[in-house]
């Protein structure tokens, strides 16, 4: 159901104002609140551009009042924000990383009298490691410490660049978005990819493929030959992958 009943009670508009405010009849007004009949796309736009929401949130499809446009860019902004405090992160663990196994292969090499001012001390949690005395009479527990935190600061970083990784593709997504490589079902803006009782989704299962990673028009081109199709049972429509 779309929102226009109650995009016009929020704005506290009756029956007859916003049939005026839209140059329609005030029954044109109750088919479309009633989901009988749906606007055409200038009439959609105007509701717009009237109540300041999307075309597909004045259709019900979404539940964004922002338009589509604009939501990708704050979502791009965002990403792209993410992905450079990853970066950070990453940096910061690969230098850390790299410091701690430069102690670790001195100490390999020379085992330290001490362990005052070294790394393990502030990384390690095993309470016997920091009570030691003589670290050079325990090189067998101290090696086994450092290469228990190497492999964990390891796996730090390895996680951290999968949620690099992760990221750079969810900025992809939005980058494709914004350019029309691709397209969010929710902000379609043609009421007739629901004729027959059939949604873009339903079809795009019928289609056998997934035609939302095509630009818009082409999708609807794609979705409204499928409909065509579908009419008729006999027709069997599978395309080659």
């Amino acid at each position: 159901m779309n929102n226009i009943k109650a995009l016009r009670k929020e704005k506290k508009l009756t029956v007859d104002r916003l049939a005026k405010e839209m140059e329609v009849s005030k029954s044109t007004i109750s088919l479309w609140e009633n989901g009988k009949t749906n606007p055409r796309i200038n009439q959609i736009e105007k509701l717009s551009d009237y109540f300041g929401v999307s075309k597909s949130y004045v259709l019900g499809y979404s539940n964004s009042k922002e338009e589509p446009t604009k939501r990708y860019v704050d979502g791009l902004s965002k990403a792209l924000e993410r992905l450079n405090e990853i970066e950070k992160k990453i940096k910061q663990f690969d230098e850390e990383y790299s410091s701690f196994k430069k102690e670790y292969n001195l100490f390999l090499k020379e085992p330290f009298k001490t362990l005052e001012n070294t790394m393990i001390l502030e990384k390690t949690m095993n309470l016997k490691i920091a009570s030691l005395d003589n670290p050079q009479k325990n090189t067998t527990i101290i090696k086994k410490e450092y290469e228990k935190i190497l492999k964990s600061m390891n796996g730090s970083i390895k996680l951290y660049k999968e949620l690099y990784k992760s990221e750079e593709e969810n900025a992809k997504s939005y980058k494709d978005l914004i350019l029309g490589k691709s397209f969010e079902p929710q902000d379609r803006i043609n009421p007739d990819f629901e004729k027959n009782n059939q949604s873009q989704t339903e079809l795009s299962a019928f289609l056998s493929a997934v035609p939302y990673c095509l630009n818009y028009s082409t999708t609807m081109k794609v979705v409204e030959y499928a409909k065509l199709l579908s009419e008729k049972k006999e027709n069997q429509f599978n395309p080659p992958y």
